[in-house]
């Protein structure tokens, strides 16, 4: 209780305020890269990462009367309705576009800065949880957790320095270690600013709630389920993950009478629901966002993707494991080996899968998850009746031992965020955005292996601690560089190329401005997505892109299957004229960063309903001459 208490009373060190700091700056920074030093041959698109279109358009709302360019010419409300915007997130995005456009900065820049802004609220909540949490901890935690990675940005180099990168197959064999560098880091997610500050605000939720069980302040839970409704209305995924982890905080490491810990549960659990179901009533009033995004999105994480990005956590994690299971109480060492089953089955059938059918190289993911997580549940079973039966006492000191909460938390969330029940339908959920709050678990349980390294092996302890950290700034350097950076960009390296949105040829740049108003159609090839692109600009609708699935009346597996149409070979003639038709097209653009088949574009230009209006590079720009 004394080292607690003197936790709870030191400042923050001044190396957590300049990692805080450092990462308020790197969006900002990358805006200003990407917007005023492009690379020779490049121009920039004005988005940043593929949905950064959709947080532009919700930034804008309120200047434009909520318009939205992805509006079909049928939809019944027009393309101004508050209703395309019903996502609370959005609003966020709408308030700093507000701010922005009194401060006289465009919505560019201004996402940078917000980005910026909501990193540095969301790691000080990190920072302030771990020390509520884990007072004799909290220091190394937070270190591995905002500075912590995996190899991906060293092999990166590696690859790059050896020229392997260029290489047409290099994306295929490079996926498994390319998650953290995609998302920029998948522990603090900077540039998301509608999941940092929400997990912002759960997680101090999370903080008051267990000073409150500790402390016996029982006022301190209204503030605590007041930011945990607020961080679930804005994100409806982030508030039960939370909840959750607060239940297994009042499970396994309370303090307090179980009577007390129920009614913070309820209390908690209460306000978690009514932000959720504001939250869902308010998505509710858009034409078509829930059903798309329930219908349109469905993934888990993938396994080995994972492991690859975290596995110097993992090679500390079974030295925490030993240590955090024989501090829990029975209940909770039969939860932790139920789970511990489950993933040994999965491992050991995921691993029998890909051999057999040589997937041990390239990262397939998809079917294998779908395939065995049913029968992985047989191991579940096994773990459950183990544990059950071989129970030993609890011989630990759990005030000095890591918290066995903690270690639940990481299980049960990596156990459901790689699952697809039911032949896949557990999908629908996403459980794969439970990697949102599983870095935070697994650096606490890694700052523990390395304590207890210490004490045997210092030298062991320091190297690894070492080796996360310099994976991980290497990692962060290489993210911001090169993946959401223009440093290794170039038009005609197809690695990777669908996350690159932040960049055109000066080609496409130069034919884009001839586009004066209408609706234009594209193909729809990611790298970025010209729909998006065009969206942008004044006066211009766009018929499929990233904002059909958030802000549009349009079903966006319906229009993606009916645009490819449009774009293939040999396509009918009338078909493609009665689809401009049907959808009002004014203009159909090629563009020259990422063109579609030559075939295609050929055929284009002999329709007579079509006329040549600019070309340069490969990029091309039709007008459709209507009758």
């Amino acid at each position: 209780m004394v080292i607690e208490e003197r936790a709870a009373r030191a400042r923050v060190p001044w190396w957590v305020w300049a990692i805080c700091a450092g990462y308020t700056a790197l969006p900002p920074a990358l805006h200003t890269w990407l917007r005023y030093f492009p690379p020779a041959g490049a121009e920039p698109t004005g988005l940043q990462g593929a949905d950064s279109v959709v947080f532009l358009h919700s930034m804008r709302m309120f200047a434009t009367g909520f318009y939205t360019p992805f509006a079909s010419c049928h939809a019944v409300h027009g393309d101004h309705f508050l209703g395309y915007f019903a996502t609370p997130f959005f609003w966020l995005y709408g308030a700093m576009g507000a701010l922005g456009h009194a401060a006289h900065i465009d919505e560019f820049m201004t996402l940078g800065f917000a980005n910026g802004v909501a990193a540095f609220v969301y790691l000080l909540s990190v920072y302030a949880f771990l020390r509520e949490a884990v007072p004799r901890r909290t220091n190394l935690a937070f270190a591995l957790f905002a500075l912590g990675g995996g190899p991906g940005g060293i092999l990166y180099m590696v690859s790059s320095a050896l020229g392997w990168t260029r290489l047409p197959s290099f994306e295929m064999y490079f996926q498994r270690f390319a998650m953290s560098l995609i998302e920029g880091g998948y522990n603090v997610m900077a540039p998301r600013l509608y999941y940092t500050i929400p997990l912002a605000l759960c997680l101090m939720a999370l903080t008051l709630l267990i000073r409150a069980e500790r402390s016996g302040r029982y006022h301190l839970c209204w503030w605590s389920a007041l930011l945990l409704a607020a961080g679930t209305f804005l994100n409806l995924r982030i508030g039960p993950m939370a909840w959750t982890i607060g239940a297994l905080y009042l499970c396994f490491g309370g303090q307090r009478p179980s009577r007390g810990r129920i009614a913070l549960g309820l209390a908690t659990g209460a306000a978690t629901l009514v932000g959720w179901a504001a939250g869902w009533w308010m998505m509710s009033l858009s034409p078509t966002y829930a059903q798309n995004a329930l219908r349109s999105v469905r993934n888990s994480l993938p396994f080995s993707t994972f492991a690859a990005d975290a596995i110097l956590y993992l090679a500390v994690f079974l030295v925490a494991c030993v240590i955090t299971y024989r501090a829990l109480p029975r209940l909770g060492r039969v939860m932790a080996g139920t789970l511990l089953g489950y993933l040994a089955a999965f491992a050991i059938l995921y691993a029998v899968y890909q051999a057999y059918y040589g997937n041990i190289l390239v990262a397939r993911e998809y079917a294998v998850t779908i395939a065995i997580s049913d029968w992985a549940l047989l191991g579940a079973v096994t773990g459950l009746t183990w544990s059950s039966w071989r129970n030993g006492r609890n011989t630990l000191n759990t005030a000095t031992s890591a918290p066995g909460w903690a270690l639940l938390w990481f299980l049960l969330f990596f156990a459901l965020s790689i699952s697809a029940f039911g032949h896949g339908w557990f999908m629908r959920l996403v459980p794969a955005r439970l990697l949102a709050l599983m870095g935070l678990p697994l650096s606490i349980l890694a700052a523990e292996a390395v304590y207890a390294l210490r004490e045997r092996h210092a030298r062991l302890a320091r190297g690894v601690t070492a080796a996360i950290v310099v994976c991980g700034l290497t990692t962060i350097a290489v993210a911001y560089a090169c993946f959401m950076g223009p440093l290794d960009w170039r038009a005609d390296n197809p690695a990777f190329a669908w996350t690159h949105s932040e960049l055109m040829t000066t080609a496409d740049a130069n034919v884009i401005s001839h586009i004066d108003s209408g609706t234009v159609l594209t193909p729809y090839i990611p790298g970025p997505q010209f729909s998006d692109v065009i969206s942008l600009r004044p006066r211009c609708r766009v018929i499929l892109g990233m904002g059909t699935l958030n802000i549009s009346d349009l079903d966006p597996q319906q229009m993606e299957s009916e645009v490819g149409k449009f774009f293939s070979r040999n396509a009918p003639e009338a078909e493609r004229l009665q689809f401009v038709r049907d959808w009002c097209v004014d203009f159909v653009f090629c563009s020259d960063t990422r063109p579609p088949d030559a075939e295609v574009v050929a055929e284009l230009r002999a329709a007579p309903w079509l006329q040549l209006t600019s070309e340069e590079g490969k990029a091309v720009l039709f007008r459709v001459l209507k009758p």
